[in-house]
């Protein structure tokens, strides 16, 4: 018994219309494929359940969204769950409703297509200055300092950069998407120990936006004559520029590269007529205010507030730095300045606007109140700032990375039809390993036009497993697999890794690690490829008998691809040496399709196959495209 439900709505169906359901397996396809593995063609009778549900669209004169939108699809037999997907409308006749199906497919899948690493969420940051370590051997952190030398040696932090655990980007795909990644945990466990060295000092959007701050004037002593005081954004209203740009003493911190703006809107109040004066503030303490260090904003609409006058300040300050860096207004001088910059005055005195008012102090001279915004565009950070992980990942897709981990343990992509939401990571050796829980399909072979091919895939003779070119590099990481057969193509590149190898360097302590030639010696960037590395020991103390252990990164050699086929493509190459590739008829019920699993191999008379394609027939047929699993040493 067939029950389909379109937006939870039941429509009639014919119960023996089922031909064309497509069940497809992942193996040796490009991992794009897990967003559409399984599809299907079919067709509704025409009855007037089923015109109503699609809202009337088999009428030319009626024109409504539902042709051209995605649809929540379901289908039962026998009470068990057989499909759960989108469906959308093909067309129409005179009879019938015809439908297109996909299932291994939901909508949380979708942005995996086409999403950078970059924009994945950006939640993860820690600090990198002087007080910065390096990351213990017992740390559980997913990010931190590791033992890389980025060129410059260990010295100096400014030129360590983060290191970012593989596991880390795959919990933030998740984080993101909803999308979550099953492997063995041997799999698993190989993951924790891979990690991918910062190479940028993006800024992350948290440190550009605009943000809305309200200015307060606080009192400080210099030596014992005048009083000055400093702008202090004591509140923000919006942004994460709290505690990110006051320094320990109280400082207005300004980071800028290129232009950076300050625009001040709000009242000042001063207990004498400020008159054609302006306000004006210097970062320079003492009397001579060099005119480059002056800056100052327009008083006007002046009018009595009280014993006070009130003015406003709409101005804006427009800072520009050839060179990006960190910059302070250290103690700007504040003061009642004529037209042409002399002081008149300084301010010495404010108050916080607790009691929402100022109030005159016939002591003080002058109350000082600025309210204002603020933007900062920040394209790089400097050192002595938060480093934002996310901004500064790999600048390649979501769906290239996972490439690139699946490439390095021969890992294909199922989806899991036991949950909507994850992917399942799958190596043929696992394959191998599922032989105890076969589909045994033995009984269920039908009459019909089997078939033996000998060519699966497109391999070569020769096919290559690399890493990314990068000249400055000594250490060669690639290898070949080979398959005996004339007949292919002499040779091709059959996977490149979007990561560089790495020359590893070992020390007088005997400590090993990777040196990434980031930063050369004046302390100017190069432009480095991307690198992976797997997480080491590197001990700091001079007593050998009591080190302590520091994590580093080293090219290991089980990175190295001539370790990587025999470990982790043995069982891909026995089933590519020799290609049979059969195709065979069998009689499926609801039960078969409902429990089909293309990760769990298929026996026939003695023999196991890999599923490739299944595709249902009429009346139960269905037509199998197999791969001969040939025996594999344990």
């Amino acid at each position: 018994m067939r029950e389909v439900f379109i937006n939870k709505q039941r429509v009639d169906v014919n119960e023996n219309n089922v031909e064309g359901y497509i069940f497809s397996s992942p193996i040796f396809q490009n991992i794009e494929s897990i967003l559409s593995n399984r599809t299907a063609n079919f067709k509704l009778p025409k009855t007037q359940n089923n015109i109503n549900i699609i809202k009337l669209s088999d009428t030319p004169d009626i024109v409504n969204e539902f042709p051209d939108e995605f649809h929540e699809y379901e289908e039962w037999r026998d009470g068990l769950l057989f499909i759960k997907g989108q469906c959308r409308l093909l067309s129409c006749t005179k009879k019938d409703i015809t439908l297109f199906v996909v299932w291994g497919d939901i909508n949380k899948l979708a942005p995996i297509r086409e999403m950078k690493l970059r924009e994945l969420i950006d939640i993860h940051a820690l600090d990198w200055n002087s007080e910065s370590k390096f990351m213990d051997v017992s740390s559980e952190s997913k990010y931190g300092f590791l033992r890389v030398d980025f060129g410059r040696g260990f010295d100096d932090m400014q030129y360590i950069l983060p290191s970012v655990n593989v596991s880390l980007i795959l919990d933030l795909i998740t984080e993101s998407t909803g999308v979550h990644f099953a492997a063995e945990e041997r799999f698993v466990n190989a993951f924790k120990r891979l990690w991918i060295p910062l190479l940028e000092t993006n800024a992350s959007k948290r440190q550009c936006e605009e943000a809305q701050a309200k200015f307060f004037l606080t009192k400080t002593v210099s030596g014992l004559g005048d009083e000055y005081v400093i702008a202090y954004p004591r509140m923000n209203g919006k942004g994460w520029f709290e505690n990110k740009i006051i320094d320990e003493a109280g400082n207005l911190r300004v980071w800028w590269q290129g232009e950076y703006k300050i625009r001040y809107y709000g009242y000042v109040y001063t207990k004498k007529d400020p008159g054609n004066n302006k306000l004006a503030i210097a970062s320079y303490e003492g009397e001579n205010v060099p005119d480059e260090k002056l800056v100052s904003v327009h008083l006007k609409d002046f009018m009595p507030c009280g014993d006070r006058w009130r003015a406003v300040i709409d101005d804006e300050f427009i800072y520009t730095q050839d060179e990006h860096r960190v910059g302070f207004v250290n103690n700007p001088d504040l003061y009642i300045a004529t037209q042409n910059g002399k002081k008149v005055r300084n301010l010495d005195y404010t108050t916080t606007l607790v009691d929402g008012g100022l109030a005159a102090d016939p002591f003080k001279t002058d109350y000082v109140f600025v309210s204002g915004d603020y933007s900062l565009k920040l394209d790089s950070i400097t050192f002595g700032m938060p480093y934002y992980i996310t901004p500064n990942l790999p600048d390649m897709k979501v769906i290239d990375f996972l490439k690139s981990i699946m490439w390095q343990f021969g890992l294909f992509a199922h989806y899991d039809k036991k949950s909507d939401n994850t992917i399942r990571l799958v190596s043929i050796d696992d394959i191998y390993n599922y032989k105890s829980q076969a589909f045994d399909w033995t009984n269920k072979i039908a009459d019909g036009d089997d078939e033996l091919t000998f060519q699966y895939s497109n391999f070569a003779q020769k096919n290559y497993f690399k890493y990314s070119a990068d000249d400055n590099v000594r250490t060669n990481a690639d290898s070949v697999l080979e398959v005996n057969s004339r007949v292919l193509e002499k040779e091709k590149n059959l996977i490149t890794l979007p990561y560089s190898p790495t020359d590893n360097v070992t020390d007088d302590k005997d400590n090993t690690y990777v040196k990434i030639n980031l930063f050369d010696e004046d302390g100017n960037t190069n432009n480095i490829k991307t690198r992976i590395v797997r997480e080491w020991k590197y001990n700091v103390s001079d007593n050998e008998d009591n080190p302590i252990p520091q994590k580093s990164g080293i090219f290991h050699p089980e990175q190295m691809f001539s370790y990587i086929l025999p470990e982790y493509y043995s069982g891909y190459h026995t089933v590519i040496q020799r290609i049979r590739a059969v195709m065979r008829y069998v009689y499926l019920d609801s039960y078969d399709l409902a429990i089909f699993d293309p990760a769990i191999p298929i026996f026939i008379d003695g023999a196991y196959y890999m599923p490739i394609n299944v595709t249902v027939m009429q009346n139960g047929l269905t037509r199998l495209m197999a791969l001969k699993m040939h025996y594999k040493k344990p």
